[in-house]
């Protein structure tokens, strides 16, 4: 289920051309506000969202945006694999 939904993410950022990090940082913080929103109106309290859950919601698409870019990018990887000796 996890992958569908990053799948879309992904498909959604290329097909509006909007940064991916940023749609998914939007992403996480509806689905963490609609399950505040759902806990408070069934049980009368925010019950199963601390800090941990807000923090990994805002920073979780930065955190990919940074890595695809500085770790991930195609000139790394190049740089890498011509580091690694590869037997034919």
């Amino acid at each position: 289920m996890i992958i569908f939904i990053e799948l879309t993410l992904k498909y959604a950022s290329r097909r509006y051309n909007k940064e991916f990090g940023r749609l998914k940082v939007g992403f996480d913080l509806l689905l963490v506000s609609s399950a505040a929103l759902l806990s408070l109106a069934m049980s009368g309290t925010i019950d199963g969202i601390r800090e941990g859950t807000a923090i990994a919601a805002l920073t979780t698409g930065y955190m990919v945006t940074f890595l695809s870019i500085h770790i991930f990018s195609r000139r790394n990887l190049n740089r890498l694999l011509s580091i690694i000796p590869v037997r034919r």
